[in-house]
């Protein structure tokens, strides 16, 4: 493997830095690292960088800012021609050296010229294996790779002739061994590497099959098909990455694969490229200023080998009799793109490549760029490709207009990067993308949802919407019911729409800690309908709601508070402010209230719920209650004193009056069509829920 190119050091923190270039004279005073804070107390001194192909080691021990800041200085060094080019973007290693220079100049100096072995130029590697012969390709192998394999030993002619006979050219045939060709791999395996480079990728393929059930993905731990072989040039099975060195299995990401984030730039400034690299398989879409060839060089002198990048290793609309296969592949492949980014929690180091502005394009920090939904910070598909171990695409090496403004918003959004709240679905709301779908799809992998439903063009957006939320954490589901009203009725959750379209939560905490809601059966996971829910939790009632006001009480409570009267024995009337309430509540109706509990006792929301089947709550097999949702409300007890019970419009002793006959079993709700069949004032619901759609309002008591 080549050693890595001439690192930077930076003498001493200031606003204005020194870069030296390590075993040389050469020395500069160049601009301040722009994403870093300007706080000297806490900017480390930097006494070495890393420009190169990464190893185990730097996996677990390199500071990934250390590269950022080498890569800094070396498009200030090559900016200003304190060195040659060819010298700064070099590496060293066993086999000949090729230089790669694409054929028009950009201002990114990391696209001017990489020099070194391994990468081949095109001119080698778009050579035809047809009318090549073994003893050729043996040649050209050991000539790239600074072998000395002879025809004739055991293994070697029988491999050869199977690469050649199974390659469209140099640049596949080279990469599918390259990783073994100089390794003593190849001497123990002989004849037996290209059966088990089929193996491993039939095993990729078997996993897709495995893991896929019905209309979801069993597991979100999926990787890649493909990935792109810088240097081969080549888009190839991701079984040709040697595996990573404790896990072997075909569901691991290979240490050696990095990835590249970009934003897609507007149509008009895009082409439709057809090229070998991918065998010409699909037209790649890239901005029409720059090349592959610019983004290779750029790649390979960041220090990658490999790389997922979504324009040539997902499979891209083409030709109309492929659109079928593109279909189908884009079910397991877009749900898992995030794994490919996010990875497993040892995975957070793995760099990614980021082009804020575009692929390719070079960076630009100004305010203008920000405001474009095109940028990387507004597009949906790059908030599961935000990643604190990014590396800077595009460094021009001048100095970044508002970049400490720009680098600030991208450190908050790295250091977020986990979140699984409500600002999260807030945030990919407020971003934008070509399909609304994509929003739905983006926000499952954000979630870390263990199974995921598969991405389907010609699902409707509400449908897709229904299929998420079986698949949610059972915390982020059951926000979402205690938090927002249904906009349908009869319905425990909004609509995708009017998700979108909410104010601001009713409640701030989440309260999942001890009941959250489930479905009823694992299996619905898999299916094309609605899930059906339930938790286990406390319930009590009969019970009467109606709304107390000035005019109808001597004491001071002030409107919007509610007087419960329970018909369960020993408990009495008495009246609370709800701290949120949103739903529909009928006055002459009778209710059950069933409680859900969080992680403190202060945390609490109550449904109000019409029972539409009780049965025996001794065992938790079955579901003791159906219940259809009317209303939820949010309650905080108060602890005081008794001397300060009428300021705060909640009884201290609710527990004792309202819990103590209560029950526990397993309540389940009906919706939809069942829940205005079951339901015992169809008529009065829909009247008073039209009426709420008419004031734009959340909540009535009618």
């Amino acid at each position: 493997m080549p050693t890595p190119a001439a690192p930077l050091i930076r003498d001493r923190p200031s606003r204005v830095r020194h870069f030296v270039l390590k075993g040389t004279s050469v020395r500069i005073r160049g601009y301040d690292v722009p994403w870093e804070k300007n706080d000297v107390g806490k900017i480390p001194v930097f006494y070495g960088g890393l420009l190169g192909p990464p190893t185990e080691s730097w996996m677990l021990y390199r500071d990934q800012r250390e590269w950022r800041r080498s890569a800094w200085g070396l498009a200030q060094i090559a900016l200003l021609g304190a060195a040659a080019e060819e010298k700064l973007f070099q590496t060293s290693g066993q086999g000949e050296r090729f230089t790669l220079r694409p054929t028009t100049r950009s201002s990114v100096p990391f696209q001017w010229v990489h020099v070194g072995p391994g990468a081949i130029p095109d001119t080698l590697a778009d050579l035809s294996c047809a009318t090549m012969s073994i003893a050729d390709l043996l040649h050209n192998l050991n000539t790239v790779l600074g072998a000395n394999h002879l025809l004739g030993t055991e293994g070697i002619d029988d491999l050869l002739e199977e690469i050649r006979r199974t390659s469209h050219d140099f640049g596949e045939a080279y990469g599918k061994v390259r990783a073994w060709w100089t390794g003593p791999e190849l001497g123990r395996m002989g004849r037996r590497l290209y059966a088990m480079l089929r193996e491993h990728e039939a095993d990729d393929e078997a996993f897709r099959q495995q893991v896929t059930q019905g209309f979801a993905l069993q597991k979100s731990g999926v990787r890649p098909r493909r990935v792109w072989d810088l240097y081969s040039n080549r888009v190839l099975p991701t079984a040709t990455v040697p595996e990573y060195k404790y896990d072997r299995s075909p569901r691991s990401l290979p240490y050696q694969l990095w990835t590249v984030s970009h934003s897609w730039v507007a149509e008009e400034e895009q082409e439709n490229i057809w090229t070998p690299v991918n065998n010409n398989q699909w037209p790649v879409p890239l901005p029409r200023a720059t090349s592959l060839g610019h983004v290779r060089v750029e790649l390979l002198n960041m220090g990658a080998e490999y790389v997922w990048l979504d324009v040539l290793c997902l499979r891209q609309q083409g030709r109309k009799e492929d659109e079928a296969q593109r279909i189908e592949e884009w079910k397991i492949d877009v749900p898992t793109i995030g794994y490919i980014y996010q990875g497993d929690p040892d995975d957070k180091r793995r760099p990614c490549i980021t082009y804020f502005n575009g692929l390719g394009l070079p960076l630009d920090t100004s305010p203008n760029t920000l405001a474009s939904g095109r940028h990387w910070f507004n597009r949906v598909w790059t908030r599961q490709e935000t990643l604190l171990s990014w590396l800077p695409g595009g460094l021009t090496g001048e100095p970044l207009t508002d970049g400490e403004e720009f680098f600030s918003r991208l450190r908050a959004l790295t250091e977020q990067a986990d979140a699984q709240s409500e600002g999260l679905a807030k945030e990919l709301m407020g971003r934008s993308c070509t399909k609304e779908l994509d929003r739905i799809a983006g926000l499952a992998y954000c979630l870390r949802c263990p199974t995921l439903p598969l991405y389907n063009e010609a699902v409707p957006v509400e449908r897709a919407w229904e299929l998420l939320l079986k698949h949610v954490p059972d915390g982020w589901r059951t926000d979402v019911f205690l938090r927002n009203p249904a906009d349908t009725p009869f319905a425990l959750f909004p609509s995708w729409r009017g998700y979108g379209t909410a104010g601001p939560a009713l409640y701030g905490t989440l309260l999942d800690g001890l009941n959250p809601l489930q479905l009823v059966d694992q299996s619905q996971l898999y299916t094309g309908d609605p899930g059906q829910y339930y938790h286990i939790a406390d319930f009590v009632g009969p019970c009467r709601i109606t709304c107390t006001s000035h005019s109808t009480t001597t004491e001071n409570w002030p409107p919007g508070a509610l007087r419960l009267r329970l018909d369960v024995k020993g408990a009495s009337t008495f009246t609370l402010v709800p701290e949120g309430i949103h739903g529909v509540v009928l006055q002459d109706a009778v209710y059950t209230l069933i409680r859900f509990r969080g992680y403190y006792r202060e945390e609490e929301c109550w449904v109000i719920a019409e029972i539409i089947e009780d049965r025996d709550a001794r065992g938790f097999e079955r579901p003791a209650v159906k219940a259809v949702k009317w209303a939820v409300m949010r309650i905080i007890p108060d602890y005081r004193s008794k001397s300060s019970r009428k300021t705060n419009w909640t009884p201290v002793d609710y527990w004792a009056k309202v819990w103590r006959n209560s029950k526990q079993g397993n309540v389940m709700y009906i919706t939809g069509e069942e829940a205005q069949q079951r339901t015992k004032y169809k008529d009065q619901y829909i009247a008073a829920f039209e009426k709420i759609r008419a004031l734009g309002k959340t909540f009535i008591i009618t």
